[in-house]
């Protein structure tokens, strides 16, 4: 095997051992893979760097309005283009949910549904978006705690539909999450103010003859 050139003196002054060092040789495939992974490396850091363009496109939402379903749906296609990657592209979602003004929040829940719809009826038993969103989803759900009244009834929507299709298994106790209960529990009180509201008045008590 080659041989390395030794070192003249190492740190400090004091002079270095002379003996001849043996380079540890490269095995013969080893190179082929080395490209590869790199190759591998490239192609997922140019399906994440999309996504993350996609992501930030969905801040140009205006408040008020909602996002349109084909933003929703570019992004949900960039996050699963990069599912060799998906542990990746799912905390760049969680994060962009995290981060993302109160009323661009609610089109990260849209593309956490998209991408698991799709990637369970392609991927079937072999979806990993759905049990790595699943993970940490309380926290992420709980982001939109300080969104408006309107997004919360929209995303306890979203979540009633998860409950029904079971998108995340009983691993996940969705109506125990914080911001889903509390926005049904305003929900539920907002119509028995009005259910007494819109009732009739009682009778008022007919009057006693004897008096």
């Amino acid at each position: 095997s080659p041989l390395c050139r030794p070192r003249r003196r190492a740190r400090g002054g004091r002079v270095a051992s002379t003996r001849p060092q043996r380079c540890r040789r490269l095995r013969p495939g080893r190179p082929r893979r080395a490209r590869a992974g790199r190759r591998r490396a490239e192609m997922s850091t140019v399906e994440l760097k999309s996504l993350h363009e996609e992501l930030n496109s969905l801040l140009r939402t205006v408040p008020g309005k909602s996002v349109s379903a084909s933003k929703v749906r570019a992004v949900a296609k960039a996050c699963f283009d990069a599912r060799t990657e998906y542990k990746r592209a799912v905390y760049a979602v969680e994060q962009f949910i995290r981060k993302a003004p109160a009323h661009c929040r609610l089109a990260g829940v849209y593309v956490i549904d998209a991408v698991c719809r799709r990637s369970r009826a392609q991927l079937k038993d072999r979806d990993p978006f759905s049990p790595r969103f699943g993970k940490d989803l309380a926290t992420t759900l709980g982001h939109l705690d300080d969104a408006e009244p309107k997004d919360r009834q929209s995303l306890c929507r979203v979540v009633g539909e998860w409950a029904k299709q079971g998108l995340f298994g009983d691993a996940v106790d969705l109506a125990a999450i914080p911001v889903i209960a509390r926005t049904r529990a305003e929900a539920q009180a907002l119509v028995e103010k009005s259910a007494r509201e819109s009732a009739p008045p009682a009778p008022a008590p007919a009057p006693d003859g004897g008096l």
